[in-house]
């Protein structure tokens, strides 16, 4: 994706880099992790980016780290520039800056918004008292004007040519995750009952994600504009009902506070089966929601599925294409199911990551955890059967070849998966972790091998010691549709120095799940010494204590923000009312959920309005509310001078 967007001249950001895990009090929560998550999980998607993709830009995030805002953390920039040779812009979010001295020195080149933020009234106060080097000032001007050189000059192209390209990439997304009796595909003829969501567009989410749509449009309008027969009311006539449902749209600022449907929904869904209808749910969202005992006879994830959604849509519900898309994060059957459950979202501006590495997947596969519907899941119209798999070593990497066969009477897509496990490990790792996936078409019966690769890289793991090896021993190479079922299984022996790399044979009698109680006996025995045994059963929440001693040090006591950091929702005396009174009335304004936008706008730091406010709130005017309306906790503590002798 990276490399095509700026194939065509046209910058990709990534972002939030990083550590952004938790959106509630996002401008002022630190988040605290140990640094093999850290460096296997919360890093190493930036770095496989970077290294090979190149992007032209990486906008930091709001938390902080190690007691540093994202953006003027020199840690984390320095491994973007000097591990991983990044030679790009780096970016600002939107009014994060706290210190733009500090993120000159740390290596982020340019603030936004910028044009009248009192960043510039710092860094020439800065420059003046020579404590800001030159240098550092040089360094960001070459990498901004890197970034316009790159970026540029980008050709225009049809307003139906994107339509279409929207279709295409919508359809390959959606995810059918239930289809009792194969009710889907629906013949052409069938009259259908729209009901739910049928008036609303809910094709992407808000924020930055938030853009201007070429086409909008609507499940109503959509059926409206076409051949295909329906109705609003007169339920009996119709033999099945496509009920629209979604969440609360996602946003930046804020964590959703349920997996739930919403309670009119599930009524509504309940007396139509009562009635005896039969129900496709159509669910648009973009993340895990928790369907419990909804009574639907299939469900077809949208996700966000951006402007040529629902056309896309009608092609899966009337069978010219299959649905091809699958699930890129677990569906659990509450959301007390989740690892992190327990400490996200945290309410005393510091995010504990104490689930470590067990995320996701690797949780629920480590621990024999039942989930509703597994990562990587996804139902076709056509039926598949694995039928082989093949290992070879070349250059060190591991290629995979997978026998897949279409035993169904349709032409369908299959997305052969394929995770790697290491149970005799003397790390602590998850179970298995996907390492590689390939999505392949294939005619009704016919069979294909279809080829993956690992890199051997991607094997390697993170050490106390701060190195990346390549543990000496077997590994198991698992294929299959998805997290959960994984019926072939090939194994390669690895050496650290390559020299003993060579492809063995998999007893016949080897199971999954006898891999997994091997992993479960004897992986992590050299961390044992040092890690807490709650992470090699994780059948409780994670105490502090214990997560301090996976740290290897003291967790840091939550931060109060005082003067230009504290949060606008502290704010007293005779500014707070109008304060709020405009602060409100701009988080009404904005689509979603009117009490998380309230909490998002309330929760921003002075500092950030200042920024954010075109030079409106200048640096003056700030110190001036400072003074008059902080109380307590929040306001700025003068030092004592000491009334001691001085040294000499």
């Amino acid at each position: 994706y990276i490399r095509g967007v700026q194939s065509k001249n046209v910058a990709a950001t990534l972002k939030h880099y990083a550590l952004n895990s938790q959106e509630t009090d996002r401008f002022l929560s630190e988040s605290v992790v140990d640094e093999r998550a850290l460096r296997e999980l919360y890093l190493m998607p930036f770095e496989i980016a970077v290294r090979e993709s190149s992007p032209w830009a990486v906008m930091t995030a709001y938390n902080r780290f190690e007691g540093r805002n994202a953006g003027e953390n020199k840690r984390l920039l320095d491994i973007l520039r000097y591990e991983w040779k990044y030679d790009g812009c780096v970016v600002s979010d939107w009014g994060s800056v706290e210190n733009r001295v500090l993120g000159l020195e740390a290596g982020m080149d340019l603030e936004m918004p910028g044009g009248s933020s009192p960043s510039t009234g710092e860094l020439r106060k800065a420059y003046k008292q020579g404590r800001l080097d030159e240098e550092l000032i040089d360094r960001a001007l070459a990498n901004i004007k890197k970034l316009e050189d790159r970026a540029g000059g980008a050709k225009r192209s049809s307003r139906l040519g994107h339509y279409r390209i929207a279709v295409d990439v919508a359809r390959e997304c959606m995810v059918l995750l239930k289809n009792d009796d194969d009710l889907l595909p629906l013949s052409p003829t069938e009259s259908v009952l729209l009901a739910g969501a049928i008036d609303e567009a809910q094709i992407q989410g808000l924020g930055s994600s938030k853009v201007e749509p070429l086409v909008t449009n609507t499940p109503l309008r959509q059926w409206r504009d076409s051949q295909y027969p329906y109705l609003l009311e007169k339920p009996d006539h119709a033999s099945v009902c496509l009920y629209f449902t979604s969440l609360p749209p996602d946003a930046e600022g804020y964590d959703r506070l349920s997996l739930e449907l919403s309670l009119e929904d599930k009524v509504a869904i309940d007396c139509l089966k009562n009635a005896g209808h039969v129900i496709a749910l159509i669910v648009q969202t973009g993340a895990p929601i928790a369907l419990g005992d909804v009574r639907a006879d299939a469900v077809l994830l949208m996700n966000y599925a951006g402007e040529g959604a629902y056309e896309a849509l009608q092609s899966i519900i009337y069978g010219i294409h299959s649905p091809s898309g699958r699930l890129c994060a677990t569906w659990t059957e509450r959301r007390t199911d989740v690892a992190s459950d327990p400490y996200f979202p945290s309410q005393d501006l510091q995010a504990q990551y104490r689930e470590s590495i067990y995320v996701g997947y690797r949780y629920h596969a480590t621990f024999g955890k039942s989930v509703a519907f597994p990562f990587g899941y996804g139902l076709t119209y056509g039926e598949f059967r694995y039928e082989k798999i093949d290992a070879e070593l070349v250059s060190g990497n591991v290629f995979l070849t997978v026998r897949v066969t279409n035993t169904g009477q349709r032409k369908a897509k299959e997305v052969v998966q394929a995770y790697v496990s290491f149970p005799d490990s003397s790390l602590l790792r998850p179970f298995y972790e996907l390492k590689a996936w390939a999505k392949v078409e294939l005619e009704a019966q016919e069979s294909r091998d279809v080829e993956l690769k690992i890199p051997r890289d991607r094997l390697k793991t993170y050490t106390a010691q701060g190195e990346r090896i390549i543990e000496s021993g077997v590994y198991y190479f698992l294929s299959g549709p998805n997290a959960r079922d994984l019926p072939l299984i090939a194994s390669v022996e690895l050496s650290d120095r390559r020299d003993g790399d060579r492809v063995i044979d998999v007893p016949e009698d080897l199971t999954v799940e006898r891999l997994r109680e091997r992993h479960l006996l004897f992986s992590g025995l050299e961390d044992s010494k040092n890690i807490p045994d709650i992470y090699k059963t994780m059948d409780r929440p994670v105490t502090l204590e214990e997560f301090e001693q996976l740290l290897g040090r003291k967790v840091p006591k939550p931060i109060t923000p005082q003067g230009v950091h504290a949060p606008l929702y502290a704010i007293r005396g005779p500014l707070r009312s109008l304060f709020l009174k405009i602060a409100l009335k701009r988080a009404d304004s904005m689509p979603g959920d009117r009490d998380m936008n309230r909490h998002a706008v309330l929760s921003m730091p002075l500092r950030a309005l200042a920024r954010l406010s075109d030079g409106i709130l200048s640096p003056g005017l700030l110190k001036l509310i400072v003074f008059l309306s902080l109380r307590g906790p929040y306001r700025v503590k003068k030092k004592r001078k000491s009334k001691g002798r001085k040294r000499v």
